[in-house]
């Protein structure tokens, strides 16, 4: 495990409805950039940020991946305002002699991505309506997208600083 590189990406603050989306974002772009052999780039326009991201096109990374965000969608609507953390790693499978006769698998990480995500409350109007209840809903809304577009700059700088890490052997 010496050799494993870990990224602790900045704590992204999201509201429940927001979370399937950036998580879709974020690990397609580092999977996209991880990506190894031909890919076919989709570009994938967000359902809720002004931005868009890429995936390699793989049916199957795809199907592999919304499972994985329905699991942490689903932590998220029984536990909510919780703060969680997300690991993405790659690793290479070895098989390994133990004994005469056994073998054992292991992985060999090589990287880590550690995804930090806390789910904060809707602001929800007040009955009274006063200006004061909208500017904390606008503000909550700005600073939330100003915070994901923060994460997301590094995410692509690290990505792409480190892309010699798939394509080196």
């Amino acid at each position: 495990m010496s050799n494993c590189e870990v990224f602790n990406l900045s704590a992204i603050e999201v509201q429940l409805h927001q979370v399937r989306e950036v998580l879709r974002c974020v690990l397609h772009t580092i999977l996209f950039n991880r990506s190894v052999g031909q890919v076919k780039p989709v570009d994938v326009d967000s359902e809720l940020f002004d931005i868009t991201y890429v995936h390699c096109g793989d049916p199957s990374v795809e199907s592999r991946l919304e499972s994985k965000i329905n699991e942490a969608c689903g932590f998220f609507e029984k536990k909510p305002q919780e703060v969680a953390q997300l690991c993405l790693a790659f690793f290479e499978p070895r098989r390994r002699q133990v004994g005469w006769f056994g073998k054992h698998d292991e992985r060999l990480y090589w990287e880590k991505w550690v995804i930090s995500l806390c789910v904060v409350q809707s602001d929800v109007f007040a009955q009274d309506h006063h200006s004061l209840a909208y500017t904390n809903g606008t503000w909550r809304r700005v600073s939330t997208w100003c915070g994901w577009h923060g994460s997301c700059c590094p995410l692509v700088r690290l990505v792409r600083l480190d892309a010699c890490h798939c394509t080196c052997s």
